[in-house]
């Protein structure tokens, strides 16, 4: 309010989404108000025209109305390709990636960051990981893929000799 103001309880107060945690007055033209959500999504407060007067005895004129999204729900990762993966030493390593969604921000796959530690040219498992935080600072849980990098394999190829034994021919 612009001044002092009488006659003004919780009961004055419009909410939608959200319920009335405490409404306490620090001095005659100012309050505090707390309000709990509800559940997911905007969460509005109003303050109609006439519910206090100043004291003078004129009415309050409509407060302009306050709205918050509240957001608790987590995003998710999905995890694209497999897990674990096997790489030859010294091939070239290409992570399938992630996509991430939120309830309220939808696709979140562009915000993902993701730690890829992978290096082909030392033998060893490797950990990707994948992290997504959504609008409200909600952080998905992360999401991992293991990575081994391996021998590689070798290859023998046997070349065969033909011998004649009493005019049969063989293979050896």
């Amino acid at each position: 309010f612009s001044e002092s103001v009488v006659g003004f309880t919780s009961g004055d107060v419009q909410l939608q989404n959200g319920g009335l945690f405490s409404l306490t007055p620090s001095s005659g033209a100012v309050y505090s108000l707390s309000v709990v959500p509800i559940g997911q999504g905007d969460v509005r407060v109003d303050i109609d025209a006439s519910e206090a007067q100043d004291l003078a005895g004129n009415n309050n004129t409509a407060a302009s109305q306050f709205e918050r999204t509240y957001d608790s729900v987590v995003p998710v990762i999905t995890l694209l390709g497999s897990t674990p993966v096997s790489i030859e030493y010294g091939s070239t390593y290409t992570d399938a990636g992630a996509t991430a969604t939120d309830t309220n921000d939808g696709s979140l796959t562009s915000s993902i960051v993701t730690v890829n530690p992978v290096n082909t040219s030392i033998l060893g498992t490797y950990t990707v990981t994948y992290n997504v935080s959504d609008a409200a600072t909600n952080s998905a849980t992360q999401v991992t893929r293991t990575v081994n990098v391996v021998q590689r394999a070798i290859t023998v190829t046997a070349a065969t000799d033909s011998r004649v034994y009493n005019g049969l021919a063989t293979s050896g």
